[in-house]
Order: C-alpha cells, then sequence, then structure tokens
C-alpha cells in the first residue's frame, strides 16, 4: 500500500507553517479588501475617534463602539499610521495570519502533525478568511480569540488531577471573554466546551474556565457602573440594537446549510468547497466504525452550526441571529481540520489532487468575492473624490453614504461617529433634512438613487429629493444607483 507524503522538509514543520503564513500574506495583499460597507467605516470612524482620544461611554449606542476589541486595536495602528485604509486592515490582518498558525497548532492538537500542515494551508486559502482577514470587520478577529480559547482548553483538559491544567483552561475562559467585547456570540464557545465536560466528566479545574471568562467582562462592568450608572449597560445597548434591528427576523431555517452547500452561491464563494470534503470525512470514519475520532470538531461544528442556524438575538421578543453567512466563519476551525485529517490519510495521488482542488478553487473564489468587495465601494470613493474636491459647506447623506463621507473627510471635519443627544447637526446632516433647510447654497446631497426616487419609499420621491430636484444645482451621476447635487 502506497504511503502518504510525510510532509517534511529540511526545516520540520517551521517550513511549511512559515509557506503557509507567507502564502496568506500574499492572498491578503492581492485581494485586498479594507473599506466597502458600513460597517468597516463605522469602526474605522470610531478607531479614528479614539486615536484622537475621544470615546464617550454614555453617548455610544447599538455594538459598533462597545466592541472594543476591533476598535481600539484598530486606534493604535490609526495612531501610528494615520487614517488610511491600511491603518484599518492591519489588525484584522494580524488575526488572520494568525489564524493560519491556530489552524496548524489545533490540527496537530487533534489529529497528529500532518493534519496540522495541511490545516494551516486550508486557512491560508479560506475564501472568507482572505476577504475579510483586510477588512476591519470582527469575524477574523473573533475567529483568533475563539480558536486561541480552543487551544488552550484542549491542552488544558487533557492535562490529569482534579486541579490539572486550571491554569490553561483559565487562560481558555479569559480568550473567550475577550471575544465576547469582539461579537457576543463569542459566549457560544462555552456551550462547546460544556460538551466536552458533560462526555469526559467535570472536574474542579473547569471552574477557572468561568473565572476566566468572568475576569474579562468584569472591566466593561465597572466601566457601565461608574459612567452610566448600570454595570450592564454595553450589554443592554447591543441586545437594544440587534433586536430592533430590521436585518435580524425570521428567513427560513438551513440558511447557513444552504450556503456551505453552494446552493446560495455567495456562500460558496466564502466557504469554497471544505464541508464537502468535512461530509466524506465523517461518512468515511462512520463506514470504519472510527466517527469518535472525530468527536471533537464534530461537537465543536455541531454546537456553532445549531447556534447560528436556531439561536437567537434576543430572547424576549425571540428573534433568530442576523442571516449572515459570514458568522460561519466561527465553525470553520473544526471543518478545515477534519478535513486536513481526511485528505492528509489519502494515497499520495489523491492528496496531492485532493489539496489541489481545494487551494485551487479557493484562491478563485477569494478572487470573485474581492472582485465583488470592489465594485461594492466603487461608488462610496467616487463619492467622496468629487466631494473632496468641491469642498461643500455641508453634506447631506444617509446610510452608508454618509457614513463612508464622514470617514473620507473625517481629516477636514473632526466629526465624531457618536455625537450624543445635545451635540449639533455637525457637518453630514441626514438627507431628509434637506426638505426643510433654511438654505442649500454651498451645501451638497447625496442621493441613493440615480432616478430621483427614494430607495426607502416606493410610492415616489421623498421631500428631501423633491426639493432636490426641483433646485438648480451641479449634478454629478455615481454608478450604480446615485446622485450628488451641489449647490451655487
Amino acid at each position: 500500500m502506497e504511503k502518504p507524503p510525510q510532509l517534511e522538509g529540511s526545516g520540520g514543520d517551521e517550513v511549511w507553517l512559515a509557506g503557509a503564513v507567507f502564502l496568506a500574506l500574499a492572498l491578503r495583499a492581492v485581494f485586498f479588501s479594507a473599506l466597502t460597507g458600513y460597517d468597516e467605516f463605522a469602526y474605522s470612524r470610531i478607531a479614528g475617534d479614539i486615536a484622537d482620544g475621544t470615546f464617550r461611554f454614555k453617548d455610544v449606542s447599538g455594538y459598533y463602539g462597545f466592541r472594543y476589541l476591533v476598535t481600539f486595536p484598530a486606534a493604535l495602528f490609526h495612531k501610528l499610521f494615520g487614517q488610511n485604509p491600511y491603518s484599518a486592515a492591519a489588525w484584522p490582518l494580524l488575526c488572520s495570519l494568525s489564524n493560519t498558525v491556530l489552524a496548524y497548532y489545533l490540527g496537530r492538537e487533534i489529529f497528529g502533525r500532518r493534519a496540522g500542515i495541511l490545516s494551516a494551508f486550508f486557512q491560508a486559502f479560506l475564501p472568507i478568511s482572505v476577504v475579510y482577514g483586510t477588512m476591519l470587520y470582527p469575524d477574523e478577529i473573533l475567529v483568533f480569540w475563539t480558536g486561541l480559547s480552543a487551544l488552550f482548553f484542549l491542552r488544558g483538559s487533557k492535562m490529569p488531577g482534579r486541579w490539572g491544567g486550571a491554569g490553561l483552561l483559565a487562560l481558555s475562559g479569559l480568550f473567550a471573554g475577550l471575544g465576547w467585547h469582539t461579537r457576543l456570540n463569542s459566549a457560544v464557545m462555552l456551550l462547546v466546551y460544556a460538551v466536552w465536560i458533560v462526555r469526559r466528566g467535570p472536574r474542579p479545574a473547569h471552574l477557572a474556565l468561568a473565572c476566566g471568562f468572568l475576569s474579562a467582562l468584569i472591566p466593561d462592568w465597572a466601566a457601565g457602573a461608574a459612567l452610566a450608572g448600570d454595570p450592564l449597560f454595553s450589554l443592554r445597548s447591543q441586545l437594544a440594537k440587534l433586536s430592533a434591528d430590521p436585518g435580524v427576523y425570521p428567513a427560513g431555517h438551513f440558511v447557513y446549510l444552504r450556503g456551505l452547500l453552494g446552493i446560495d452561491l455567495y456562500g460558496l464563494a466564502l466557504f469554497g468547497f471544505y464541508f464537502y470534503f468535512f461530509i466524506a470525512a465523517c461518512a468515511v470514519a462512520a463506514f470504519k466504525k472510527e466517527l469518535s475520532r472525530l468527536w471533537v470538531p464534530l461537537a465543536w461544528f455541531a454546537v456553532l452550526f445549531a447556534y447560528l442556524e436556531f439561536g437567537p438575538a434576543s430572547i424576549s421578543p425571540y428573534q433568530p441571529v442576523h442571516k449572515q453567512l459570514r458568522f460561519l466563519s466561527m465553525g470553520f476551525f473544526p471543518l478545515i481540520i477534519t478535513t486536513a485529517h481526511f485528505v492528509s490519510g489519502l494515497k499520495r495521488r489523491y492528496l496531492i489532487a485532493a489539496a489541489a482542488f481545494l487551494l485551487l478553487t479557493s484562491a478563485g473564489a477569494s478572487w470573485k468575492m474581492s472582485a465583488y468587495r470592489a465594485v461594492e465601494a466603487a461608488p462610496l470613493k467616487s463619492a467622496a473624490g468629487y466631494l473632496t474636491g468641491r469642498s461643500p459647506s455641508a453634506i447631506y447623506a444617509d446610510g452608508n453614504w454618509g457614513n463612508s463621507l464622514g470617514y473620507y473627510l473625517r481629516e477636514i471635519h473632526k466629526q465624531p461617529y457618536y455625537r450624543g443627544a445635545g451635540a449639533a447637526g455637525g457637518f453630514i446632516k441626514p438627507l431628509d433634512e434637506a426638505a426643510s433647510a433654511a438654505a442649500l447654497s454651498g451645501a451638497c446631497a447625496v442621493t441613493g438613487s440615480s432616478d430621483g426616487n427614494s430607495p426607502w419609499d416606493n410610492s415616489g420621491p421623498s421631500p428631501a429629493l423633491l426639493r432636490l430636484g426641483n433646485k438648480p444645482a451641479d449634478i454629478f451621476i455615481i454608478n450604480p444607483g446615485a446622485k450628488i447635487y451641489c449647490f451655487k
């Protein structure tokens, strides 16, 4: 029987791991995404505020400002390198490259060194990791904290004795808690660990896990109590935003399954074909009656998948989580590790073919997603370039337009992302205020539709758009789908 290659180089695993990290960096540089939509501009504006020394705890609403482990590290890079797409991308890029390293250690911890090496390369090429690895989103950052937490939990749980591994378990809880300050659903990792504890039996050392998690939350509780009179101020603010978000709604279950299977082609462009290999690995293991060898990644993925499909964003009223396929980034360590274990056990020619197929299709999917993001970002850059040249006295814009322009024009107009209830209108004003403004001379307005109709009201133009269309102005058309009116 032909043996699979040993994947050994002159420098051992370090050479393979360095090669995986180098390829990960190269892919993220080639498919650089940076700032393309509302969330990235929000986080970047908040990071810029923090870099300038502005963070008004009581004025923060929703979740953007309370995701400290997204904005505060990004603020450091803003402070060091100024406001630009590269400083915005630096922190998620570091986390994404670290995830390639974590994939190696997690694969080796669960299945051995060959699986670890392949896991590193699969993570390096994973489309969702490549694309979001240079976007200031929580996803790659959250994957870093939860992956680090899982690694320390696995190692701590394997140590013998009633209190064996307590220090490692405390660190595991701490890292999961730091993930909480990236996005609240980091806490679902505690359910993953609960499955392990129930299966293997609880020990006093497992109490350290809860202590570590709570220790990460205490500073936020203290800040809430001192600055807002409510230790749970940030949590209540985030849950209120999630429950009121129109994007949180029952959209039919198995949304994520359709994405993983590629029925939703957007999902295929994010995840590639790894889920099919994961299914194959489980099927072969079941046929050989070796499914118990996969129980750790199976439980890890199953708990995350069940939470994402059926878990609520708020308990009262019950509402499912956002149906955004990128949330599945949390579940891709167990998929990749299991796939690597399966592929590494194939004969040489099949191993090479399977690995090449996964890596090449992943690179192609990354290119597709990167091109999609570039198209999405182009109108925002075009609008910012035009308005920078015009130097308007005020800008009327809503949604993504207002937020992106708040970022691009921030060096000229230091308008904090969170202004507070008593703050003045600011330089960038809501579009509907154009209908009642005393004078529009010197101002510009950005509409989200090139034909003059409001995208939020299909019955006809809004009062603001009617007024804009009836006043003489220089008009700049942005393709696709926007108009800029500038008044003399």
